[in-house]
């Protein structure tokens, strides 16, 4: 297996042990997910890429003289300037999608755009992405596909499958940033979303960029210092609420949404149940939704023999330190129902060759474990990441697979007796 006698010998003493101890379960369940639309109002014309428009003589564009248009004033100067310069390596002469002084009210939205000739459409693509307030329209003689809309009348059925999709080859497991049915309030705006742990915050900067009238804040002990404007980040060691029954720094019922992703699984059970949970049903609003997604744990047969042994001593560890990485689906499960929420929860088998977060979410919680394997076990550091090399190479060689759970429940409404 390529590693050391030494370290074999090691795992060997580490499987004998009787501390070794836990046990798998199998579920799997499927949801459906659907897009999202967009508004509008008033009229905007531009004309590119149209070949009646560019039906000029190179020679006579080069002999061509260009009069300079002299703005009025300052203010007319500065607008003109104004548009969308790429985020990307894109060879676009203007580092810009135009130049028209029209950059406010495509922010503002509710205008009309038209791309005449619009041929691949990939302008019209990046503007309605840029400004999805306002509306476009492409004409040309190649054909494009369009979604169709859901029926009015099967809105409030899919109401509860709403999440908006990725339109790249992102490998989310659920296809989705979210499942609870929150689509229609966050285009709306207006609304607070928190995100637990948030790490590199790339969900964050993905939503808040989507839904740019709703506001989200990230805590995380990462710092972060660029972040868009509807956007906070508060700096905090979130282990220090699990040891020493602290509260989470947020006024009671301040979020609509709380998103928790790959948090549980590093945290004793009590102080899930105890500190973590009860704190997070404080500071959602009444109706808010909590949604929870994880690596349940749960070993499916096709490990190789050195993964099994590492994730058997993984285990019996954090069995010691009161953590159950297999039961935590069940554990979830148990702390919704236990607080009243109106909960849903789908278990996904995801094997390491159909998606990158098989392997990521794998590899990740052993990485955050490495401390306590190292403390309570006869491996060093090194060693470790030796051991994890393999576990690498097995989980392609053995075509191993992982299951993981999403959980999104609702928090009970206050109802009042109304005279």
């Amino acid at each position: 297996m390529g590693i050391s006698q030494s370290l074999q010998l090691k795992i060997k003493k580490a499987k004998s042990s009787k501390i070794l101890n836990y046990y798998t379960k199998n579920n799997s369940h499927h949801s459906t997910l659907v897009n999202t639309p967009t508004t509008t109002t008033t009229t905007i014309t531009t004309t590119r890429n149209c070949s009646k428009c560019h039906d000029i003589d190179d020679n006579s564009i080069n002999n061509k003289e260009v009069e300079d248009e002299e703005d009025e004033d300052d203010e007319d100067e500065d607008e003109d300037k104004f548009s969308y310069k790429f985020q990307n390596n894109e060879s676009e002469l203007w580092e810009s999608y135009f130049s028209s002084p029209i950059s406010t009210i495509l922010k503002l939205g509710g205008i009309e755009i038209l791309d005449v000739g619009c041929g691949s459409a990939i302008w019209l693509m990046k503007m309605s992405t840029i400004y999805p307030h306002s509306k476009f329209t492409g004409i040309d003689i190649i054909k494009h596909q369009v979604e169709d809309e859901e029926d009015e009348d099967d809105e409030d059925e899919d109401e509860d499958k709403f999440s908006y999709k990725f339109q790249n080859n992102e490998s989310e497991l659920w296809e989705s940033y979210f499942s609870s049915p929150i689509s229609t309030i966050l285009k709306l705006g207006g609304i607070e979303i928190l995100d637990v742990g948030c790490g590199s915050a790339i969900w964050l900067m993905k939503m808040s960029t989507i839904y740019p009238h709703s506001k989200f804040t990230g805590i995380d002990i990462i710092k972060h210092r660029s972040m868009p404007s509807n956007v906070k980040f508060v700096q905090s060691d979130i282990t220090d609420i699990t040891k020493n029954n602290n509260k989470f720094p947020f006024n009671e019922e301040n979020f609509d949404f709380i998103h928790i992703s790959s948090f549980f699984i590093t945290l004793p059970e009590k102080s899930c149940n105890v500190t973590i949970f009860p704190d997070l049903f404080r500071i959602l609003k009444p109706g808010g939704w909590l949604e929870v997604c994880e690596y349940d744990g749960n070993l499916l047969p096709n490990f190789g023999p050195i993964t099994k042994y590492f994730v058997d001593l993984l285990f019996s560890s954090l069995s010691n330190q009161g953590i159950s990485l297999v039961s935590t689906g069940e554990l979830l499960i148990n702390l919704f129902e236990e607080n009243n929420y109106k909960f849903y929860y789908d278990y996904k088998v995801v094997k390491h060759n159909e998606i990158d977060l098989a392997k990521a979410a794998f590899k990740n919680t052993f990485i955050s474990f490495k401390h306590i394997l190292i403390e309570f076990t006869p491996f060093s550091s090194k060693e470790y990441f030796d051991l994890l090399d393999e576990v690498d190479k097995e989980f392609f060689e053995y075509d191993s697979s992982l299951q993981m759970v999403r959980i999104y429940g609702q928090k009970p409404m206050k109802f009042m007796d109304v005279f």
